[in-house]
């Protein structure tokens, strides 16, 4: 795949970056992913209790994994 000139302005500057600011870069979008789930979910049950927003939002990002998933509905409120 060919490089356009922003990709490479942005690949430069993750470059430049240093490993502390790559890893606070990361966290700032594990953060952002983790507001906006949390803003879908509080907007589809406004009434949900914060353990289950985390709950639901932790269902969400870890989809993937099928043991988290599993301990998650494990989890859920009977």
């Amino acid at each position: 795949m060919r490089m356009t000139k922003i990709d490479k302005a942005y690949w430069d500057g993750i470059n430049r970056m240093t490993p502390e600011e790559k890893a606070n870069r990361a966290f700032a979008i594990y953060q952002e992913c983790h507001n906006m789930h949390q803003a879908i979910v509080r907007e589809q049950e406004p009434g949900l209790s914060q353990r289950e927003v985390n709950r639901r939002v932790a269902m969400r990002m870890y989809q993937s994994d099928p043991v988290t998933q599993r301990l998650l509905r494990d989890a859920a409120p009977k």
